[in-house]
């Protein structure tokens, strides 16, 4: 399965950013993509954190955030924690994170 570029209504990750996007410099297909976490739609279940523990670590609020050191958005870990969440609020979008 892909990863998601964009939540399933439609709507646009830039209100909801995360101040802690990461940025590919390009993997496999080397195009530059960014995780990004909803943390408005993040109810902290931690699923993402327990998948991809290199990617993702709960802040003290419980809500999803990206770790300083992630790894590459490609990898595979990343990919299932994008598909485990059930509220779809984290994506890999295609291009460089905003500065």
């Amino acid at each position: 399965m892909p990863p998601r570029t964009e939540r399933p209504d439609g709507a646009d990750h830039a209100a909801h950013r995360d101040s802690a996007d990461r940025t590919s410099g390009g993997g496999p297909t080397g195009r530059a993509a960014h995780l990004v976490v909803d943390r408005a739609r993040c109810i902290g279940t931690g699923l993402c954190a327990a998948t991809a523990p290199r990617h993702f670590v709960l802040d003290a609020d419980r809500r999803s955030t990206l770790r300083p050191d992630a790894g590459h958005p490609d990898a595979a870990d990343a990919a299932d924690a994008m598909a485990l969440c059930p509220m779809e609020a984290i994506a890999l979008v295609p291009g460089a994170a905003p500065a």
